[in-house]
């Protein structure tokens, strides 16, 4: 007189470490816990937990956490990525959390399967950047803050404008910046008209122009194509190696590369009064 799932249920709890049942007969364990520490199939792993676990102050969620740390969910950014069907489809098999309502209780077991799939669906999307000319580009799961910072980082310009037009957005920024100092520096409350007036101007000089990689830039940089945390395919373009930098008297120019640009003022010019 019940469904299915209720025998699967009442078996896979019949399979939890003896410790936890016996704990469970003494009132030491309530349900709910015991059928968290079902989400693992352990007994080791299980009893070495139970004896360090205080239930008391740990609920059933702490003990999926507990015994599930090194396990890839289903929430995983990777198979979020790939998705369940495709990996599924491909060979791939799960574990499943028979006492949890939504995704977070299932669980990849083939992690070289997944990691093969996501390189694959990455390095699809990496034909886009190689198509853009730039001297390499690598596919990484993760690249995170720290793996950048190994780089040098090289921006977009802006398309280039007559000789004229520079001449006059270098004048405009330099009386903006020397403008917007005094004004942070004084005790007028009241932001000055003519800060206004420069913008809408270098707004009208801008008006147009497009943000391009220079040649000299895909010479010597590349771009990763990455996951970011969400799941989602992301190009990070502009890196460049520190044996790649240009050399100067001998030396690697170690400056950062935006701050040396010959355009790197128009550039900022397009946003600076923004």
């Amino acid at each position: 007189g019940v469904t299915p799932t209720v025998v699967t249920q009442r078996l896979k709890l019949a399979r939890v470490s003896p410790v936890v049942i016996e704990a469970y007969r003494k009132g030491k364990l309530n349900l709910e816990q015991v059928q968290a520490f079902a989400v693992s199939d352990d007994h080791e792993a299980q009893a070495a937990l139970f004896h360090d676990f205080d239930p008391d102050r740990n609920d059933a969620d702490d003990i999926r956490d507990a015994l599930t740390e090194n396990d890839i969910a289903v929430t995983d950014k990777r198979v979020r990525y790939v998705t369940l069907k495709a990996y599924e489809k491909a060979g791939g098999t799960v574990r499943r959390d028979l006492f949890s309502q939504d995704d977070d209780g299932v669980f990849i077991l083939d992690v070289p399967l997944l990691d093969r799939l996501v390189a694959e669906k990455l390095d699809r999307a990496a034909k886009t950047a190689q198509k853009e000319g730039w001297k390499w580009v690598e596919i990484h799961s993760d690249f995170d803050y720290q793996a950048k910072s190994k780089f040098h980082i090289r921006r977009e310009e802006l398309t280039p404008i007559s000789a004229k037009k520079q001449a006059e957005l270098e004048t405009l920024q330099k009386e903006y910046d020397e403008l917007e100092d005094q004004w942070s520096n004084s005790d007028d409350a009241e932001r000055p008209e003519r800060l206004d007036e420069i913008g809408e101007r270098i707004e009208e000089l801008n008006a147009g122009r497009e943000k391009v990689w220079p040649a000299e830039t895909l010479a010597i940089a590349g771009a990763v194509v990455h996951l970011d945390h969400s799941g989602k395919a992301e190009i990070v373009r502009g890196l460049v190696r520190p044996e790649d930098m240009p050399k100067k008297n001998g030396k690697s120019d170690a400056t950062a590369p935006d701050a040396t640009d010959p355009d790197r003022k128009s550039t900022r010019l397009n946003s600076s009064h923004l």
